[in-house]
């Protein structure tokens, strides 16, 4: 069952508080923060019906925005940003709500309200979490691998050939 309740908290008092909700009650989605408004986005509806569509929460006004629907959503999916300053969220991996996992990445842009498709990464999966250390978007899992997403412009020219081409994905396995 999905929720549609919005709470924030705040560390300096130790407490939470309802603020605006959003407009569909979801659970198992992905989320990412990018110029101070939230996204949330996919997962399954109170149905059990898989969603496309994207909300922002704008902590500043209180209110909802609406956000272009990614090429591929995914459930079980984890977002991101890389916090680089380029305005762009992610979407990676996850399951297409038809049972088949997925390897698709996809980033979101802000400023321009759309989706662009990244490189796929090298492991199909879904259940698994993302973290962001030194402007790379790091796939944990399930199970023993790792994924790194070099999102970088200024990254060294044998992780990102062209700034302004595609980003590329490294795949690791752990031993």
């Amino acid at each position: 069952q999905g929720v549609a309740t919005n709470y924030r908290y705040d560390p300096l008092t130790d407490a939470w508080t309802t603020v605006t909700a959003i407009a569909t009650a979801r659970t198992l989605p992905g989320s990412w923060e990018i110029s101070q408004l939230g996204y949330i986005a996919g997962g399954f509806n109170t149905a059990s019906t898989r969603l496309a569509t994207v909300e922002g929460y704008d902590a500043n006004a209180d209110g909802l925005t609406s956000a272009a629907e990614p090429d591929i959503t995914a459930v079980y999916s984890p977002a991101g940003t890389t916090g680089n300053g380029d305005g762009l969220g992610y979407l990676q991996g996850g399951n297409n709500g038809a049972g088949s996992d997925v390897g698709t990445a996809q980033s979101y842009s802000v400023a321009a309200n759309t989706w662009t498709t990244e490189n796929t990464m090298g492991t199909i999966r879904s259940g698994h979490a993302a973290g962001i250390s030194d402007r790379n978007l790091y796939v944990h899992g399930p199970g023993a691998t790792m994924e790194r997403m070099n999102t970088s412009p200024a990254a060294p020219i044998a992780l990102l050939p062209d700034a302004s081409g595609p980003r590329r994905a490294e795949h690791y396995t752990r031993s």
